[in-house]
């Protein structure tokens, strides 16, 4: 019997120095990724204004990155134009992801009486260009698209 008792307590013994390796792992991997993020070279990310803004248009877009749970997350701000701020008044904010359509990002939402589609993109030949593919669906009309094109600010 005394042998079966310390089998017993030779296996409890290694469980719990598994048990306190995993806790230790942990909180080794949690302290040695603080203020490491795992990013991507969007080279989307920026400040970027409208060559020649019209009534109504996107004249401002800000994508940017912050670091969530050790890993990058990209959002994007759009402003139009309105007749009280001549930057522009703050449209929308939301999250972008790669695109599943070739290169960029894409993001949507939904604003008002539609949602709405984007793709933003650097010039292959001017890296300081953001091309900026709108699809506007407002609800019970039908849906078009507008290009926009964004120099680096």
């Amino acid at each position: 019997m005394k042998r079966s008792t310390q089998h017993h307590k030779g296996i409890n013994t290694l469980k719990a120095m598994v048990f306190m390796l995993t806790i230790v792992a942990g909180f080794y991997s949690s302290w040695a990724s603080a203020g490491r993020c795992t990013s991507y070279d969007f080279q989307e990310v920026g400040n970027w204004v409208t060559e020649s803004p019209q009534y109504n248009d996107i004249v401002r877009v800000r994508i940017s990155e912050s670091c969530e749970g050790g890993r990058a997350k990209h959002y994007v701000q759009l402003w139009k134009a309105c007749w009280s701020n001549p930057n522009g008044c703050l449209w929308k904010a939301t999250s972008v992801s790669r695109s599943y359509y070739g290169p960029g990002l894409q993001f949507s939402f939904k604003l008002g009486f539609g949602g709405h589609f984007g793709i933003a993109y650097t010039d292959t030949r001017d890296s300081d260009l953001l091309i900026m593919n709108m699809t506007y669906n407002w609800n019970g009309q039908p849906s078009y698209s507008k290009a926009y094109r964004l120099k680096r600010q």
